[in-house]
């Protein structure tokens, strides 16, 4: 079976501009659930951030009062 793959905007997840392919990143995501069936469910993503250290001055989070530098 294929891993579930995303598309996150740059403008999302900005680091994203200087990662390189085929290495692991691990992000924090806020997602809200679209639809589903008995194998699976589709998400929007409304806010992506970066958990890697040295991205962590570059982190923001969306809350209900809008984005939070954390």
């Amino acid at each position: 079976m294929a891993k579930p793959t995303v598309y996150i905007n740059f403008n999302m997840l900005p680091e994203g501009k200087t990662w390189k392919i085929g290495k692991t990143y691990r992000i924090s995501m806020t997602i809200r659930q679209k639809s589903m069936d008995e194998n699976g469910a589709y998400f929007e993503i409304l806010d992506a951030a970066s958990l890697s250290k040295e991205d962590k001055k570059n982190r923001y989070y969306l809350t209900e009062g809008g984005y939070q530098n954390v």
